[in-house]
């Protein structure tokens, strides 16, 4: 199917069909049992993924367990553009929390957050814009395309005034290469439990602690794990600016995900509508910053 120099032997691929992406993703198998991963995109995306798997390979030199960028290439017959990964054996830790023991959970969620910390560990450079200004603009480009899709939210005003009331904190803050997805849906869990991290399609620079935007989908799987990450993160000392930030990029994000998801239908929007009755049921309507499930252990 396809003929990449350096991998003939492996001469099977299944698609993967998962994600919302517009990557095709495959696992690539070699009669000797072997497997690669596998992800090509039209070739007019050249410089976007070779930016892309630049970054993944500065990451990887960061002693992570993930999947290795390999090789990038083109398959300029057929127009396309690729990357090739090793690959990891495991299930998404979304899928096989509920087979974990607590102990587990906390012992995972501890060093995911560990893991994520050594990510952030990579500086932006110089010339990027001041967070302030750039994440002020996101703000208001989520509210305007929020207020127009015509979807309305339960305590839309509470939401919206406490991002305006916190946007302060941005100012100062510094900025980091960024996983950009980082969740248990991009985290694997190996047969003898050890961690993978996956997915890296989503990268930016930008304040590190954005990155917990995405928490939410953690705490849907466990709570427990989601808490431990913080802790890993932090090494058990969380600043209260974190929680006042975490708490406007969630929200921030939550009204994006509205006017976002309706291109993918019904299912996908009533999703993001849970997600912010679960959110503003963990921040009591906004009345508190320290989400209700962040539990210290």
């Amino acid at each position: 199917m396809f003929k990449i120099s350096g991998y003939e032997r492996f001469n099977e691929f299944r698609l993967i069909e998962k994600g919302w992406s517009s990557d095709k993703k495959y696992i690539g198998k070699a009669k000797t049992g072997e497997n690669i991963f596998l992800k090509v995109s039209d070739i007019l995306e050249y410089s976007t993924k070779k930016a892309e798997f630049e970054a993944i390979e500065r990451i990887s030199q960061l002693g992570i367990p993930m999947m290795m960028p390999l090789q990038f290439g083109t398959l300029d017959s057929d127009g396309l553009v690729y990357m090739v990964f090793s690959w990891i054996d495991g299930t998404e830790a979304e899928i096989i929390m509920p087979e974990l023991t607590i102990a587990d959970r906390k012992k995972l969620g501890y060093e995911s957050g560990v893991i994520l910390k050594k990510i952030h560990s990579i500086k932006a450079p110089s010339v990027q814009q001041d967070w302030a200004e750039r994440f002020n603009s996101k703000i208001d480009r989520n509210i305007i395309k929020y207020r127009s899709c015509g979807i309305k939210v339960p305590m839309e005003n509470r939401i919206i005034n406490y991002i305006n009331d916190t946007k302060d904190y941005l100012k100062g803050r510094p900025q980091t290469i960024q996983h950009g997805d980082y969740h248990v849906g991009n985290i694997f869990i190996t047969p003898d439990k050890k961690l993978g991290i996956i997915d890296f399609n989503r990268w930016d620079y930008g304040d590190p602690w954005e990155e917990f935007n995405r928490i939410v989908w953690t705490v849907h799987s466990s709570e427990i794990f989601a808490s431990a990450q913080l802790d890993g993160y932090f090494g058990g000392a969380i600043p209260d600016e974190f929680f006042r930030l975490m708490a406007l990029y969630i929200a921030s994000n939550a009204l994006a995900s509205i006017p976002w998801a309706m291109p993918f239908g019904e299912s996908d929007v009533n999703a993001m509508l849970r997600n912010v009755d679960e959110m503003l049921v963990y921040y009591e309507n906004f009345n508190t910053y320290i989400p209700k499930w962040y539990i210290k252990y």
